[in-house]
């Protein structure tokens, strides 16, 4: 089990730097063009766009992964240690919650849009939109693993895998 988490981490963080180095490389692409050679390239808006809206979903990933989305200090700081467990669980469920909407709503709205096609790019907008399913699914299987390993945590088993 260890493999695969070793695994779709680095798919993630994978994808995730090609996305930020795409958006780069389409911008710098942009400036370039339109300072040096007086033109535009046509696609690059909406390319940049779309990478960008794919590096926050896969960003969500990441910080749900890594246990790194802000949340209010200031309640946790005044909850009693005992407690802290349940309030993070109950965080934790609220974003499973919010996940499942994404990846249920996600994928009918990806295949309502199946047959339509980008302004620029000319692909399907349903591989545009499949990354909201795609990473509420994620969201989902990240934040299951860190309740079991809250749970182990709580019961003292922290080594247990």
């Amino acid at each position: 089990m260890k493999q695969f988490w070793k695994v779709l981490d680095g798919l993630v963080n994978f994808l995730l730097a090609l996305g930020i180095l795409g958006v780069a490389v389409v911008c710098f692409a942009q400036i370039v063009a339109r300072s040096i050679f007086n033109s535009s390239i046509m696609w690059s808006g909406e390319a940049s766009r779309y990478l960008f809206v794919y590096v926050v979903f896969l960003a969500a990933v990441a910080l749900t992964r890594d246990n790194s989305f802000i949340c209010m200090d200031l309640i946790q700081s005044h909850i009693p240690q005992r407690a802290r467990f349940y309030y993070d669980l109950v965080l934790r469920l609220l974003l499973i919650a919010y996940a499942a909407v994404l990846l249920i709503y996600g994928a009918q709205y990806a295949m309502q849009n199946a047959y339509q096609r980008s302004s620029s790019l000319h692909i399907p907008k349903s591989i545009l939109y499949m990354i909201m399913p795609a990473s509420g699914f994620l969201i989902i299987l990240y934040s299951l693993r860190n309740i079991y390993h809250d749970i182990l945590r709580k019961l003292g088993k922290e080594g247990a895998e």
